[in-house]
């Protein structure tokens, strides 16, 4: 791949622009072009940084892959879009085969043997509509709205005890030492939902440093038809779907749907993509069906990040709070 001079300052800009920091630009690079450019110093600015991956794209004969990769991960970022458009006069027109067809369905039709139809995803399976809406509507009415004072929204919480709810850490600082209500059932803007007053202080709790919870009591039990949500440890892979339901920007509840994009081994999280707002902070993540795998930790341009909920699971069992 070759650049004209007005090509290279465009790439060089959009690749500045895409990125908040460095850091991401350096992971951006270890997932799509398999490289953890080792030899560049993850400390450099924004600026310095990007020249030097242009430089070792270069090098390494990558140009077309960085280029690539830029544009499917940020392909809304204005500078991207301007260095793309830039490209429309270079890049090779793809044209159909000269024999194309119509595919036509053969009369002896097997499903078996037409290749018409595949399981692309193998891990996100097909699912009975019927069960998966009930499952939903099970898992909805588990989910609160924090607030503090009653009406005044900070943060998402999900019970995981007919009276203990968890959420975040940096959400109960938002409601410490304060009347706080949870508000179950609030779907629309003409439904007030349940208030359920929160005990003072918490139960058990991490920092955001570290696994990011605290777990609430709340002053009275729920009613036992709403149930409980009882998490299984899970194996995060890329590709695989997640759900978060939420109370973003304090509204009633939505379900952002998306995938995993990365897996933070050094940190034990988990990166994904669904759309997330303020207010969404200890929401529950749900792999695609309904099974309660994270709680959302925080969410930025570049990606949103939840915590498994294995490890919490695990404190809070040797600390016998659950």
């Amino acid at each position: 791949m070759q650049h004209t001079l007005e090509q290279n300052k465009l790439f060089y800009d959009a690749l500045v622009s895409a990125y908040t920091e460095f850091q991401f630009l350096i992971i951006m690079v270890w997932k799509e072009l398999n490289d953890p450019l080792d030899s560049i110093s993850p400390r450099l600015s924004k600026a310095e940084g990007a020249l030097e991956v242009i430089k070792w794209a270069t090098a390494e004969g990558k140009l077309q892959q960085l280029s690539d990769a830029l544009i499917k991960e940020k392909p809304n970022n204005p500078k991207v879009k301007a260095y793309r458009e830039s490209l429309n006069g270079t890049l090779p027109q793809v044209l159909p085969p000269a024999n194309f067809e119509t595919f036509a369905v053969p009369q002896n039709w097997s499903g078996k043997a037409s290749g018409l139809e595949a399981l692309v995803q193998k891990d996100n399976r097909l699912e009975l509509a019927t069960e998966w809406a009930a499952a939903m509507k099970q898992a909805q009415s588990r989910v609160c709205r924090i607030e503090a004072p009653a009406g005044t929204a900070v943060g998402t919480g999900f019970l995981v005890g007919f009276d203990l709810i968890l959420t975040n850490c940096h959400v109960y600082r938002l409601i410490e030492n304060q009347p706080a209500v949870a508000r179950f059932d609030y779907f629309t803007e003409n439904a007030p939902g349940t208030e359920y007053p929160i005990n003072q202080p918490y139960i058990a709790v991490s920092t955001e440093d570290k696994l990011d919870f605290a777990l609430l009591r709340l002053a009275s039990k729920v009613e036992p038809a709403r149930g409980k949500f009882t998490p299984k440890a899970h194996e995060f892979q890329r590709g695989q779907v997640q759900l978060i339901l939420q109370h973003a920007s304090g509204n009633p509840l939505k379900l952002g749907i998306g995938q995993v994009t990365m897996i933070d081994d050094l940190h034990g999280g988990v990166f994904y993509d669904p759309n997330t707002e303020p207010g969404s902070s200890g929401s529950p993540v749900f792999t695609m069906d309904w099974e309660l795998v994270a709680i959302h930790h925080f969410g930025s341009p570049n990606g949103n990040r939840g915590v498994p909920l294995a490890p919490i699971w695990k404190l809070l069992a040797k600390e016998k709070h659950i």
